[in-house]
């Protein structure tokens, strides 16, 4: 069997796409590699995987190593990290399977590269992870109502999962406290009541934020920070 190449890859993955998305028949997707010279039982698996990898199910055909690394690249770039997490979780149950064959044998490269993966979705910081997901829904609106349909009806209802590292900085509970109490129950913004009281003792619920962002070299000092009610302390991120 000849080694597939590159080309055929991207071009695999391309058609795949397209047959996720029912844009193409299967069997017209398996034509077109074949034009190429992708053997039609190779081109199936090529074509089906990707429908497993986005769904994080176990699919039991191997693709190879730079064509595995390049799927699951071009998941992450096309379809957010969601699916992103779905694909390694799918990669993992194929290498468990595949290795439980009794015709089977270990495949430490697989391994290594899910490693990889698995290592830069989970170094992802939270506030990165809730930028790119904005992204994703930006770009999503930004598609017809039938595609974006074809796309929720293809997905899997299930969300992946992954570990995220969350940086926080340690903030000094006395500038809390004195810019609470300075706004004595009233957003510092819109000078609204706070909208509801804690149940644990009573106080008026505001929360605080930083003028110029922590993350942006901003200080923990009252004089940076505002107590604000949740509606203003979301514009002020997000408006």
């Amino acid at each position: 069997m000849s080694q597939i190449t590159r080309s055929q890859v991207e071009k695999a993955y391309e058609l795949a796409k397209a047959f996720y998305l029912e844009q193409v028949t299967q069997a017209e997707a398996v034509a077109e590699l074949q034009t190429i010279g992708m053997n039609p039982s190779s081109a199936k698996d090529y074509i089906r995987n990707l429908r497993q990898m986005l769904r994080g199910e176990e699919f039991q055909c191997t693709l190879n190593l730079p064509a595995t690394d390049f799927y699951l690249h071009s998941i992450r770039r096309d379809f957010g990290e969601a699916a992103y997490a779905n694909a390694l979780q799918s990669l993992e149950h194929h290498l468990d399977y595949y290795e439980g064959l009794t015709t089977g044998a270990p495949q430490p490269g697989q391994r290594q590269l899910l490693k990889q993966h698995r290592l830069a979705l989970s170094t992802l910081d939270l506030d990165s992870f809730q930028s790119r997901l904005e992204e994703e829904v930006q770009s999503s609106m930004r598609l017809s109502a039938a595609e974006r349909t074809k796309r929720l009806i293809a997905a899997s209802a299930v969300p992946g999962r992954t570990v995220a590292t969350v940086k926080v900085f340690i903030r000094n509970a006395d500038v809390i406290a004195a810019v609470l109490l300075r706004a004595n129950g009233r957003c510092e913004n819109c000078g609204g009541e706070a909208p509801f009281r804690r149940k644990s003792d009573g106080s008026p619920y505001l929360e605080v934020h930083h003028k110029k962002r922590l993350a942006d070299g901003g200080e923990d000092t009252v004089e940076n920070a505002i107590a604000v009610c949740p509606n203003c302390h979301r514009f002020a991120h997000y408006g």
